[in-house]
């Protein structure tokens, strides 16, 4: 009995994502990978899509990541582009509402999908300690 095809290993596609120092798994196309310089991301053959220059990456979520830079925390796109600078001492993006919540000391701002500033309310409360917002 044949199990499987002899044909099937034309769809089998491997791809070494050897010479980094950590790879983790693809999230939306890309796998967030570590240097020496700091984390970046890949494709699937192993290119560099963003340069390994961040600190700490999260992985991609509806076409975000949260990053960390020496000047703080802050969200990129697929282009490496910042929708949220780098500036916050935490962020956290949240995939479902496509809302960022940024601190920055006892401070709590909420960004829409594009970035830009909205002001919080009862329909997004923030997601932190009360004493802090």
């Amino acid at each position: 009995m044949v199990l499987r095809d002899a044909g099937a290993a034309l769809y089998n596609v491997e791809t070494t994502f050897g010479n980094h120092l950590y790879v983790r798994p693809m999230h939306e196309g890309l796998a967030a990978v570590e240097e020496p310089t700091g984390w970046g991301f890949v494709d699937s053959a192993n290119r560099f899509v963003i340069e390994p220059a961040f600190r700490w990456v999260g992985d991609f979520s509806e076409g975000r990541a949260e990053v960390e830079t020496a000047e703080g925390m802050g969200v990129i796109n697929r282009d490496g582009d910042y929708i949220v600078p780098a500036v916050y001492d935490s962020v956290e993006y949240d995939s479902r509402s496509g809302k960022t919540w940024a601190w920055q000391g006892t401070e709590c701002f909420l960004f829409d999908y594009e970035g830009h500033a909205v002001e919080c309310d009862a329909v997004y409360p923030p997601p932190c300690v009360e004493e802090m917002c």
